[in-house]
């Protein structure tokens, strides 16, 4: 078994690896060890979640952890989870944290608004009673008028008319604070206008799935969309046909996200430099190629020599040449 020593220098070294010892029955005795988790969560502040109720519930630990990431809030005690302190210096740094804050701390104005200088949609956790009080959400709008993508309709209206705010001006709030719903949502009219387009791509590029599909074909939005590729999706997908086939606009996909070439035009895929490009980033982007480059056994067995996962998505034909090859060298 491993001494204390030599855990707090693998610790340090490796400080992800906490988790690890948890597979260990004779180790267990390092989640309860103040000493090691109080270096742990020095490190890491994501260790907090493998310390043990006690640790979690020791004010000083929770600090350090929360100093380190102020996502691991959850993880503290609900004690400290109802400690003004331990939740404002959380939510000073991520106003989102507020979410894990206790029922009663949800409902202190001084808190959320503190919460909202740094993220609008703390104000979705905030307690029921402030996000029904006009006057607070209005105060709240007025320090970030983001939040307006979170309040509720019926003073939505009230707040907007209040802050004078035109119908352009609340979708482009709307989609400053939530993109996804609030583009998906809106009127035709702002899915084809510019502006509010791209303030939502600016923030998830593949937001460009709702837009109109004028605009699904300018280059310039295609752009921002890529360059906030979040890989789930590339925005290439959503982008029109002409732009699929645009070499320029595949190209910075590609070499933002390798999948992005399951999108790009036929006549791109069979395209060898386009294909090594996505290759770079993603070796399984070799799945997307035309029939033509998976059944190239030149091209193949250069993408073999750097992985041999490429066996997976080669012709039949050029997959039996690469594994006889690949039998006659080891023999």
């Amino acid at each position: 078994m491993m001494t204390r020593p030599q855990i707090i220098e693998a610790i340090i070294k490796s400080p992800k690896s906490l988790f690890l010892y948890k597979r260990e029955i004779d180790s267990r005795w390092i989640f309860d060890d103040h000493e090691i988790i109080t270096i742990a969560v020095k490190e890491h502040g994501g260790n907090l979640e493998y310390a043990s109720k006690q640790l979690q519930n020791d004010r000083k630990i929770v600090q350090i952890a929360i100093e380190s990431n102020p996502y691991v809030l959850e993880y503290a005690s609900e004690r400290l989870r109802d400690d003004h302190l331990i939740v404002s210096l959380a939510i000073e740094q991520w106003g989102g944290a507020l979410e894990h804050a206790s029922e009663k701390l949800k409902g202190d104005q001084e808190l959320v608004i503190r919460a909202l200088r740094t993220d609008a949609y703390a104000f979705s956790f905030a307690s029921k009673g402030l996000k029904e009080d006009h006057d607070f959400a209005l105060s709240a709008a007025t320090i970030n008028p983001l939040i307006i993508g979170f309040v509720a309709p019926e003073l939505k209206e009230k707040i907007c008319d209040t802050l004078g705010l035109s119908d352009k001006e609340i979708c482009l709030l709307q989609v400053k604070s939530n993109p996804d719903v609030a583009l998906r949502n809106a009127t035709e009219s702002y899915q084809d206008d510019f502006e509010i387009v791209m303030a939502a791509i600016s923030q998830q590029g593949d937001t460009l799935e709702y837009a109109s599909s004028r605009l699904q074909d300018d280059f310039e939005l295609l752009a921002a969309a890529i360059d906030t590729d979040n890989y789930a999706h590339s925005p290439l997908k959503y982008a029109s046909a002409r732009l699929q086939d645009n070499k320029l606009a595949v190209t910075l996909a590609v070499e933002k996200n390798g999948h992005a070439l399951e999108f790009a035009s036929e006549r791109l895929k069979n395209d060898k430099g386009l294909l090594s490009r996505a290759m770079v980033t993603s070796v399984h982007a070799y799945q997307y190629a035309s029939k033509t480059l998976r059944d190239d056994q030149e091209f193949a067995m250069k993408a073999y020599a750097i992985d041999t996962v490429v066996l997976n998505y080669v012709s039949d034909r050029v997959n039996s040449i690469l594994v006889d090859l690949s039998n006659s060298q080891s023999t």
